[in-house]
């Protein structure tokens, strides 16, 4: 495995730091956890937040992430298939931007077109990445006939 960068080790501290601020009961099961269980959470919350908002009468959209390019594939993999998975069970409409994403990618270079190329960017969209989630989202809210 490759040595962490000073950055990442930074973001990974700090981030463990809150973790267990926040939830000093599980400090020493966090890194216990699979990919599977992370899946399942994911899965039971989304779940939980689709149920309560429809109980509300408030109109759902669920949308999936973009394929992280060059980092955290199997990850975002995994999250991209459950939110999938919820949204069919749930009759919620889908967005799904990793498939528009991966259409747009022709090539492995291409994700610098779409993502930040930064450590501190953690593999999130720049401008033009989110500029495209959001007209796949309204393109949706407007094939839903969402908007009054």
């Amino acid at each position: 495995m490759r040595e962490l960068s000073c950055q990442a080790k930074l973001i990974l501290n700090n981030f463990i730091e809150k973790f267990n601020k926040l939830h000093p009961e599980s400090r020493y099961k966090f890194f216990n956890y699979s990919l599977n269980n992370i899946l399942d959470w994911i899965d039971a919350d989304v779940r939980q937040m689709v149920a309560i908002l429809n109980k509300r009468n408030i109109k759902v959209i669920i949308q999936n992430y973009p394929p992280v390019m060059p980092l955290g594939q199997r990850f975002i993999k995994g999250v991209n298939e459950t939110l999938k998975k919820v949204a069919i069970d749930t009759n919620v409409p889908f967005v799904d931007n990793e498939q528009v994403f991966l259409k747009l990618m022709h090539n492995p270079g291409n994700w610098k077109d779409y993502f930040n190329d930064t450590l501190e960017g953690g593999g999130h969209c720049n401008a033009n990445g989110y500029r495209i989630m959001a007209e796949n989202v309204y393109t949706k809210i407007k094939e839903e006939s969402m908007l009054k």
